[in-house]
């Protein structure tokens, strides 16, 4: 979707404590170049809850404790980083993206994904936070992705991958780029696309802004997020015993809850259709596979199924044939029970309980009673 309008480019990234919507943003870079003149924005933040190990390796970044204080610190220096409230970063991020977007419509903010698509909802859910999307709307006017705009304009001969360090090296004959710290990535981003709006001789505005997105269409992206984050967590029930071992098995059950989430079925529709057709496996099969035969393979289809009724349909209980399941007393063999001497001792047996009944039952107590000689 293209955007039009008189708009500056700047290139974005963010570090953060995770690669999930419940985590929180530890450093904001940004960087933009105008002619000669650079600028650029980094700040650290203080999160609530610390980076994870997959966070701490890639950049470089955890929380320490100093005395009676958190701090953020640098793993491979061991300094304390200078950091603030997420609140004031993001005001001051705003406040720079509006003065280096002066004299011009706005301003349209170019990250860098290959994969997973996090960081736009990270950031505009941290904005919605503190009330800040009103006037985040009138300086951004639209996000671009770096790889889309690789892909529709970059030379497909010599670019084999879309990554930020492949990029650099094809794109820019830069085997080496510094990539540790958001700024670093936003630079490198930056240099990167000029080079590739250049070769097909357009200015680099022009070749974002074709493939950038508004901010609606943004929003309308986390609440579709968001919904299948919710129907993600109502199935949790049926899944964490999966997601609890090994990668093999974790990756199995998440390809599998995929083509749940997709067909658009939470924990409470899967019920309703096993109550619908009475637990009845077949019934049951057919009518799932109505929903998501067309989302997932035939194989993966069966194997969800399994899961669905093994967590679904109670298994029957088998009585034991050696035990009386009404009375709950264990049946006696025809032949033992066909012999005097059993019988007899069957019938002392049943006398002595009675008694022992009797007497359990007897409100006095016997022991307490004086005993008298004859």
């Amino acid at each position: 979707m293209e955007v039009d309008g008189n708009y500056i480019v700047i290139t974005w990234d963010l570090n953060t404590t995770g690669r999930r919507l419940a985590d929180e943003i530890c450093h904001i870079g940004a960087y933009i170049k105008s002619g000669e003149e650079e600028s650029c924005f980094s700040q650290y933040i203080m999160p609530h809850k610390n980076p994870d190990p997959g966070a701490v390796k890639r950049h470089h970044v955890r929380v320490a404790n100093s005395g009676r204080f958190r701090v953020l610190m640098d793993t491979e220096t061991g300094t304390y980083l200078k950091t603030k409230s997420e609140y004031t970063a993001l005001h001051e991020f705003m406040d720079w993206l509006k003065s280096s977007s002066a004299n011009t419509d706005g301003v349209i903010l170019v990250y860098h994904e290959t994969a997973r698509y996090i960081l736009v909802p990270l950031l505009l859910d941290a904005l919605n936070k503190y009330g800040f999307i009103p006037r985040f709307k009138e300086i951004v006017k639209g996000f671009s992705n770096g790889v889309s705009i690789v892909d529709a304009y970059g030379d497909k001969e010599k670019i084999t991958s879309n990554s930020l360090r492949s990029l650099s090296k094809t794109v820019l004959n830069d085997t080496n780029p510094e990539t540790t710290s958001t700024l670093d990535r936003s630079s490198v981003l930056y240099k990167i696309l000029t080079h590739v709006s250049e070769h097909k001789e357009m200015s680099l505005e022009k070749a974002v802004s074709s493939v950038a997105s508004t901010i609606e269409n943004e929003e309308e992206k986390l609440n579709s997020l968001r919904n299948m984050l919710n129907i993600q967590n109502t199935l949790r029930p049926i899944f964490q015993s999966f997601l609890m071992q090994n990668r093999f098995v974790r990756q199995q059950a998440v390809q599998l809850r995929k083509i749940v989430v997709d067909a658009g079925m939470d924990y409470a529709s899967l019920e309703s259709i096993y109550k619908e057709e009475d637990n009845d496996a077949e019934k049951v099969s057919t009518s799932l596979k109505k929903r998501i035969e067309e989302k997932a393979d035939e194989k993966s289809v069966s194997k969800l199924i399994e899961i669905l009724n093994g967590h679904f349909i109670t298994p029957k209980e088998v009585p034991n044939k050696k035990y009386d399941t009404k009375n709950n007393v264990a049946k006696i063999p025809d032949e033992t029970a066909s012999s005097p001497e059993s019988a007899n001792t069957t019938t002392n047996t049943n006398e002595g309980d009675s008694v022992n009944d009797n007497s359990t039952n007897n409100d006095t107590d016997v022991s307490a009673v004086p005993q008298t000689n004859a």
